[in-house]
């Protein structure tokens, strides 16, 4: 008995070989695709964590430079002002921070009252590597571990600029870099704190004069 043929079409060498390719030609776009996704998603992660911890920073750093020490001589009639304020090189700062904060929307009054009896520690800011730190009273407080640096707008000495009215200029940059990428991402914030008793001691003095309207005068 004779067998017959079969007339169904075969799959060929060639054929696998083109499936083959077509398969990881499609499945190479999907990688680098979601590759690329990833990539974004980590970048913007890093951003917003950037960004969320040079806030963080900036905030102790405004709280601690606003209520500064600043010492005031009268010489020759006039105001001599000295501020506890300074730089201590690199990203290094050092003051002498009133205990008692005052609110941010303290007055001339409020700030000579609490002046009056006010104490005051020693606060550092420390930079070690990129690590930047809070050290107050034997406490040490890390606030960040993605600092580059941190620096007052300059004098040409070399000193803290500020401005007329009690006000410095601070710049911290953060630096870091997004998982699965070589390159790092840079976040700058600038901040204009007031000195308050800076501002309050170069002020006119009849600024600071009180008047309690229940004690006015009968007439």
């Amino acid at each position: 008995m004779i067998e017959k043929c079969s007339n169904r079409p075969g799959v060929t060498l060639i054929e696998i070989l083109v499936g083959f390719l077509i398969t990881t030609i499609v499945g190479m776009t999907i990688y680098h695709f979601m590759a690329g996704a990833r990539r974004l998603s980590a970048i913007a992660a890093t951003k917003a964590t950037l960004r969320q911890e040079a806030l963080f920073v900036l905030k102790n750093l405004e709280l601690d430079i606003a209520n500064s020490r600043t010492e005031t001589k009268v010489e020759s009639g006039k105001n001599l002002v000295k501020r506890t304020l300074k730089s201590t090189g690199g990203s290094n700062f050092e003051m002498e921070v009133a205990s008692k904060m005052i609110a941010d929307n303290a007055t001339f009054f409020d700030q000579s009252m609490a002046d009056e009896d006010a104490t005051f520690v020693k606060v550092q800011y420390q930079l070690q590597g990129s690590e930047y730190f809070r050290i107050s009273g034997g406490t040490r407080k890390r606030l960040s571990s993605n600092v580059k640096e941190a620096k007052f707008e300059e004098t040409a000495d070399g000193g803290i600029d500020e401005t007329y009215d009690g006000k410095v200029k601070l710049i911290l940059t953060m630096e870091a870099t997004p998982s699965g990428t070589k390159d790092k991402i840079t976040h700058v914030e600038r901040a204009i704190i007031t000195l308050r008793q800076a501002l309050a001691a170069e002020a006119d003095p009849r600024w600071k004069q009180r008047i309690d309207a229940n004690k006015a005068d009968d007439y």
